[in-house]
């Protein structure tokens, strides 16, 4: 038993370090700053996303309506000259009538309601998409921008070191008043093209924050330097997706089935209503003394159905109801083309940007690195001239410039190839639809 209260202590240290560590913990995950995090945080806030979803939610309320039974007709007749029976004088009638349309409109009425319920619903996935797909677009712009603004700081603090070095050299008289004067030149431009940045930045944060319906003045946090992914996707799986996922194509789908419905409906109008209903006569006293029944009212149960004589209009409204069928499947096929069109387009700019990534990242900047470093110290013992130092420069800050617009692109063409068919990166890696991976 000792052997078991050595061990307590321990264990209730243990207990306190647990819960002493767990704050720290549930806070890392409570602030998602990152792109997720603003994903879900649109998709809880946005106005119009949030209409849309009350918007399905209320014409899911009709099929209720619609397949409920019209209400029963209540009549009522007064007798203003009582009609004198032996039975004693009738001096009111008073009813009840309920209509019952044939059997399956009902159901097909509510079929028809709950498909356009349906096409709603995908319309909320297809904004909830929208939402994504603009959330990453001005995400990796913000991105871009902000990386842009350090790399340039970076060059203009590098040329402000050439200029003091330039302005020594021309003091000692070891170079020229015009190299003097062309990396000022040089600083200039960079620092106007800084500011030109750092004036943009507002303007997308205010776009992005809008979008997610955020205080406009929130500050964005992106990673300072995203990282790279490489990878190849299957054009022919993707397609097949698309046809499958994409929410368009499902809101022309529920249109589709909407339409059958329709026209099953109209098909039926061929078919009687029937009502069923009941009358109480009120009925006096009879004058004459024992006569039997006096005063009793009569009770009568009756029917009655519309005669569909009207076929001329009813098969209009059929061939009509057929024709909105046809309309709608041709739609669906003029869709989908343009869907699969702009998919091949975007996983080309998807691939090519890769391309650029790599190109940029694996060859040209590490050269144009080399040739900057070699030209700066050439320069600086005065074996090079002035204008090989500030050509390399501005090549070195090119690549970087353009690596970085690059990779940007990457991010938002895998963006619009999500929102285009319907499915994000998760599920392109979960259905192995990601052909092989680079770095």
């Amino acid at each position: 038993m000792k052997k078991y209260y050595k061990t307590i202590p321990v264990f209730i240290l243990l207990i306190v370090w647990i819960f002493v560590s767990l704050p720290a913990e549930i806070e890392q995950v409570k602030i998602p700053d990152s792109l997720r995090g603003y994903l879900n945080y649109g998709a809880e806030n946005n106005p119009g996303l949030k209409a849309s979803f009350n918007l399905w939610k209320a014409e899911l309320e009709k099929v209720a309506q619609v397949k409920s039974l019209p209400d029963p007709t209540f009549n009522f007749a007064y007798f203003v000259r009582e009609v004198e029976t032996k039975a004693g004088p009738q001096q009111m009638k008073v009813g009840l009538m309920q209509k019952f349309p044939w059997f399956g409109k009902l159901k097909l009425r509510g079929n028809i309601f709950f498909e356009r319920a349906q096409s709603l619903k995908e319309n909320f996935e297809r904004l909830k998409l929208e939402l994504f797909y603009k959330v990453k677009k001005l995400f990796y712009d913000y991105y871009y921008v902000s990386r842009s603004i350090v790399i340039i700081k970076k060059n203009v603090d590098l040329l402000d070191a050439a200029s003091e070095q330039i302005r020594t050299m021309y003091s000692t008289g070891r170079t020229s008043y015009s190299n003097l004067i062309r990396v000022q030149i040089e600083l200039d431009k960079l620092k106007d093209r800084y500011k030109s940045l750092e004036d943009k930045l507002p303007s997308i944060k205010v776009a992005l924050n809008s979008v997610m319906n955020r205080p406009l003045e929130k500050e964005i946090l992106v990673d300072k330097n995203v990282e790279d992914i490489r990878f190849h996707l299957n054009s022919h799986s993707l397609v097949q997706v698309l046809k499958t996922t994409n929410p368009e194509l499902k809101i022309l789908d529920h249109f589709a089935l909407s339409r059958e419905a329709g026209v099953k409906l109209a098909r039926k109008n061929f078919l009687p209503d029937i009502s069923i209903g009941a009358d109480v006569i009120v009925t006096g006293d009879s004058p004459v003394p024992g006569v039997t029944d006096s005063g009793k009212d009569p009770f009568l149960i009756k029917m009655s159905m519309n005669i569909p004589l009207r076929f001329k209009k009813i098969n209009a409204s059929i061939r009509d109801a057929k024709m909105r069928l046809e309309a709608v499947k041709y739609k669906k096929i003029e869709k989908e083309n343009k869907l699969i069109s702009a998919l091949e387009s975007t996983l080309f700019k998807f691939e090519d940007s890769g391309r650029i990534i790599d190109l940029y990242r694996d060859s040209l900047i590490p050269k144009a690195q080399q040739a900057f470093e070699v030209t700066k110290t050439a320069f600086s013992t005065g074996r090079s001239g002035f204008l090989d130092f500030i050509d390399s420069q501005r090549t070195l800050l090119d690549f970087e410039l353009k690596k970085e617009k690059a990779k940007s692109s990457h991010f938002q063409n895998l963006a619009l190839i999500e929102k285009i068919i319907g499915k994000d990166f998760e599920y392109l890696k979960r259905e192995q639809l990601i052909t092989r991976e680079m770095r």
